[in-house]
């Protein structure tokens, strides 16, 4: 899949309309592919789930969303995506017994790629069960684990099983 896109910037604004722009990724032999579209993403301040503002991907490097509340605080990401998809997986977990009575109880996800061996924190201060990775390279396996945090610390982890997207071969 291809790269982070670069340089996102909101160009234009109104009460309930926010217009952005951004550079596409650059592309990387071996390393990250070219952009064929793009996919723009909303969650609001107080909301941990992303939202698709469109659903099938847009090739300009710009767009505006619409039907925003007035006043409202929202996180605004894009995903660039090609044959190879957008580079993305969704994982959630089992709450954990304690959530009910912990209202300070939050997730933390580290990962691991079979490239680089080492695992890394790619989301802290989650507080639902549910978290969308970004930057998933074909060819490549990952493992994600789950720990459960609280003022009395971290939980021993819950460790997915392996997940890998295939490589294409062949050209489009």
């Amino acid at each position: 899949p291809p790269g982070k896109v670069a340089e996102l910037k909101v160009t234009d604004s109104s009460y309930t309309t926010l217009s952005l722009s951004w550079t596409k990724p650059v592309k990387e032999e071996g390393v990250q592919d070219e952009a064929k579209g793009y996919f723009v993403e909303l969650r609001p301040a107080e909301n941990p789930e992303w939202g698709r503002c469109n659903t099938n991907p847009i090739v300009m490097t710009t767009f505006t969303i619409v039907g925003l509340k007035s006043m409202a605080m929202y996180w605004v990401r894009v995903i660039g995506t090609n044959e190879g998809g957008d580079g993305t997986v969704t994982i959630s977990w089992t709450p954990s017994p304690d959530e009910k009575r912990d209202n300070r109880l939050h997730y933390m996800v580290t990962k691991q790629d079979s490239v680089k061996l080492t695992w890394n924190t790619v989301a802290d201060n989650l507080f639902n069960n549910r978290f969308t990775a970004v930057n998933i390279m074909p060819g490549r396996q990952y493992k994600f684990r789950i720990y459960a945090k609280n003022d009395m610390g971290l939980s021993a982890a819950s460790e997915s099983p392996i997940w890998e997207v295939k490589k294409k071969k062949g050209k489009f």
